[in-house]
């Protein structure tokens, strides 16, 4: 009964934003947008933003020549906001990306990130079949004050010469260390432990930005 309950939550959830937006994007014919990646965005579908998905995949698709869009169904199992998809997915070049997976078919998020990788895995056998999948492990679960943190490594950091990640003091901790060391050769691998930020929600990713020389 719960999950049936959750499910429609989401549906009438989808259809407040869809309604919303149609007022939005009849309203407003300009639309102003702030992304982190104008290269190839990629999207969380459920309750990312306030007017419907036809009127924002036009404005991202004018003001960026995109052609295609990614829609993500949900993010990782307990995120208060509805999924930050720098917790699941992340382009890194030449046409390789990463993807946070759990080889635990009892965890929550099994099921989510399979069919996370399935999607990703059908947009781009028609586009481009020689894109690499790199599936990261999920941290195991840790908690801070009995509240389980909606934690993974995919929340990341890169800089010029470096690659900051976040460390949650758990056995993936070395494993992910080594799979970031391998996958970026000429980089040093910084981890940094994040409970603070990763209790308020996101990690590293969602609390830095990219400044571009002047």
């Amino acid at each position: 009964l719960k999950r049936i309950k959750g499910l429609l939550d989401n549906k009438l959830k989808i259809f407040f934003y869809f309604t919303l937006g149609a007022i939005f994007g009849f309203l407003l014919n300009q639309i102003n947008l702030i992304l982190t990646n104008p290269n190839f965005i990629i999207l969380l579908a459920v309750g990312f933003i306030a007017f419907s998905f036809f009127f924002l995949e036009k404005e991202l698709k004018k003001h960026f020549s995109l052609k295609n869009i990614i829609w993500f169904k949900e993010g990782l199992f307990g995120d208060d906001t509805d999924g930050h998809i720098d917790n699941v997915f992340c382009p890194i070049g030449n046409d390789r990306y990463l993807i946070a997976s759990t080889k635990d078919k009892t965890s929550k998020n099994y099921f989510i990130l399979r069919q996370a990788k399935e999607l990703v895995e059908e947009h781009f056998s028609s586009i481009n079949p020689n894109i690499e999948i790199i599936e990261i492990p999920l941290p195991s679960e840790t908690q801070i004050d009995n509240k389980p943190l909606v934690a993974s490594y995919i929340n990341f950091y890169f800089c010029k010469n470096s690659l900051l990640i976040p460390k949650f003091n758990v056995e993936e901790d070395l494993q992910v260390y080594d799979m970031f060391q391998s996958l970026f050769p000429s980089k040093k691998i910084k981890m940094i432990e994040t409970s603070n930020i990763n209790y308020g929600g996101g990690n590293i990713h969602c609390v830095t930005m990219n400044m571009p020389k002047i």
